[in-house]
């Protein structure tokens, strides 16, 4: 079943071909989503340093194949609702 978002189809696609069956709801996804957002978070940041990465996770928001929206602000980093298939799930930051 691929995803509704275009980069949520073509993870899923991508998934489906390297391992032979579709990502198992969030157990599969979120670790996908935890990186990415990481990775987003150095390029804004411009290092990979925590001084710089910190304040972009902060300021920023980030969208997930998880159907999430990930954001973690300085006075609350627990993330936001994600919403999926499988219902509310909270995502959890540092």
């Amino acid at each position: 079943m691929a995803g509704r978002l275009p980069a949520a189809t073509a993870y899923v696609e991508r998934y489906e071909h390297r391992y032979g069956s579709p990502p198992v709801g969030y157990s599969d996804t979120l670790p996908y989503d935890a990186v990415t957002v990481l990775v987003a978070a150095w390029r804004k940041g411009g290092e990979r340093a925590a001084e710089a990465v910190v304040p972009v996770l902060e300021r920023g928001t980030f969208a997930g194949v998880a159907a999430c929206t990930v954001s973690t602000p300085p006075t609350r980093h627990s993330g936001d609702r994600c919403r999926g298939v499988a219902g509310n799930l909270r995502a959890v930051g540092t």
